[in-house]
């Protein structure tokens, strides 16, 4: 591909080590471009048509310059290590944004760092270097006309995952995923030059027209070529599957698609984005946010939103990844929110400034992303443990939010649960219920009541929310079950024989059946929010029978 250094250039790269940001702007037509920054923000706009803009380090200062000695100034000094935004909007005509030393070599190392490109109408080229630390996003956003996107690696070991509109940086190991979303793009070039690369495509139909992978490395490294399976190998130097084409070079050994290097990785089918919201009493905490890896600001369906709260003691993270790829495989939006009781975090176990918490998380996915656009008609909750008690009182509360629930292994009755805590071993449970709720159940019973599903039997089951409750009999941590998930059973059946009710009843251990390899696919199947494609149900499992009754407990 040649460029004409006439027409204007972005550059945007793969953690490449150029040190400088370019988005050049040739004077003529940049005279009028606006660099203001605002906070950690920077915003470049007023850039005619035709122009080259760069913005680089100098210094450890954000600059932005022609690239060509013009340097036009900011409203103010901002600093490269603590730039958290930068915005580039060009006019119509043939632009080339150039963006590829914005890297933590170029001096910009936040680790949340966003990046937007946009320009009007043309044939525009952008070129840039998808970083390869933090929590990164990038948008590239082409107009009219036939537009081009080059993305460039580092001189270490790259692996990028493609897909239709998106590009995921790092290995499934990762923890953390970049991300590039793109749209309007004719022509799609990633190279990703020196060290031992892999490229993993995913011929998901949305691909741009043309796709290029060509390594120009040439350090001695074994570059590798991932792609699932089946797919098409009789034409040296491309891949067809799924009606696709894809081109390469450089590249020195490429999957068998009967081997077991076929598949992709996990990590590319969803990207997860921390974001923090004001708990009921105003605390700052956190929630991840999981989306499907294809989906964003340009390929925005509206989605099924699922509402986790985590289990006693467990982080927003660690809640996260019991859901693997499954958001990526069934295409809908997760939300792990931090929570809050009344006193502490970890340990809510159903305080109502918590459920109204959970509530709020349609609203607050769609404020702290605006551009995700959520089902209101297909919310649902999910949750293991004390999670699974507070999705339950969530379909006491709020029954009009959801369009179905899950609950594994609950306590429902909270009052038991505190006398039952001294058999586990670990941290003081007693004492952090005492300090969360208040007291004990002997001097508040109406606060252990107000946190106990069972005491909302007669809500849930009038809610019409389809409800399932899994449970076992192995249970060693909520051991007493047939007074817990299995006594609520038995109540929501007497008090309404019609309720959508499902019962699950295993000998798994405590909360394992709610992973993304046991049980939770199976789960989410029943709600539509994933392909029937689970296997059937393990023979310890019964479906749906006649709840025991507490008394044969």
């Amino acid at each position: 591909m040649s460029f004409d250094c006439n027409r204007a250039r972005v550059r945007f790269g793969l953690a490449a080590a150029l040190g400088v940001l370019v988005l050049a702007v040739t004077p003529a037509a940049a005279a009028s471009a606006v660099a203001t920054v605002t906070g950690t923000d920077l915003t470049v706009t007023g850039v005619g048509g035709g122009t080259t803009v760069v913005v680089h380090c100098v210094r450890s200062v954000v600059q932005v310059s022609d690239g060509n000695g013009t340097t036009y100034p900011t409203t103010r000094p901002l600093a490269c290590a603590q730039t958290t935004t930068i915005t580039v909007s060009a006019a119509e005509g043939d632009n080339t944004l150039d963006t590829s030393s914005v890297t933590p070599e170029g001096g910009f190392t936040s680790p949340t760092l966003n990046i937007s490109l946009e320009s009007g109408n043309g044939n525009d080229t952008y070129r840039v270097s998808l970083q390869t630390n933090g929590a990164h996003q990038t948008t590239v956003k082409g107009g009219d006309g036939r537009n081009a996107l080059i993305v460039l690696g580092s001189p270490a070991d790259d692996t990028v995952t493609l897909a239709g509109g998106q590009l995921v940086a790092g290995a499934e190991s990762d923890q953390q995923h970049p991300t590039l979303s793109y749209s309007g793009i004719e022509n799609l070039t990633v190279d990703l030059g020196g060290g031992a690369d892999e490229y993993r495509v995913l011929f998901d139909g949305k691909l741009p027209p043309a796709v290029n992978l060509n390594d120009s490395g040439n350090d001695g490294t074994v570059d590798r070529l991932r792609f699932p399976c089946p797919a098409d190998q009789s034409v040296p130097g491309q891949v067809t599957a799924n009606g696709q084409t894809i081109h390469y070079s450089g590249i020195k050994v490429t999957a068998d698609c009967s081997g077991a290097n076929a598949a992709p990785p996990a990590a590319a089918l969803t990207r997860t984005w921390t974001v923090h919201y004001r708990a009921w009493n105003g605390a700052k905490r956190a929630a991840e946010i999981v989306l499907p890896a294809w989906y964003g600001p340009h390929d925005d369906p509206p989605l099924p939103l699922v509402i986790s709260p985590h289990g006693r003691g467990v982080n927003a993270p660690d809640n996260r990844r019991l859901w693997g790829n499954l958001p990526g495989s069934g295409s809908f939006a997760l939300v792990c929110p931090q929570g809050q009781g009344r006193q502490l975090g970890l340990y809510s176990w159903g305080y109502r400034g918590q459920i109204d918490d959970l509530a709020r998380m349609p609203k607050i996915v769609t404020a702290t992303l605006p551009w995700v656009r959520i089902d209101r008609k297909r919310v649902y909750g999910f949750g293991g443990s004390m999670g699974g008690q507070e999705t339950l009182l969530l379909v006491a509360r709020y029954p009009r939010l959801l369009a179905g629930a899950a609950a594994f292994d609950s306590a429902t009755d909270m009052t038991l649960r505190y006398f039952d805590f001294p058999r586990l071993t670990g941290a003081d449970l007693q004492k952090l219920a005492r300090a969360e709720i208040g007291g004990t159940p002997t001097s508040l019973p109406a606060a252990y009541a107000a946190r106990s599903p069972i005491a909302y039997a007669r809500q849930i089951a009038l809610s019409e929310v389809p409800l399932e409750l899994w449970w076992s009999t192995a249970d060693a941590i909520v051991a007493d079950q047939a007074h817990q998930s299995a006594l609520l059973a038995s109540t929501i059946e007497q008090l309404n024989s019609s309720a959508p009710l499902q019962n699950y009843i295993g000998q798994w251990a405590h909360s394992t059946e709610m992973t993304d390899s046991t049980k939770l696919p199976t789960a989410l199947a029943r709600f539509g929010l994933i392909p029937q494609t689970a296997p059937p149900l393990a023979s310890s499992t019964t479906t749906n029978p006649q709840p025991p009754a507490a008394a044969n407990g």
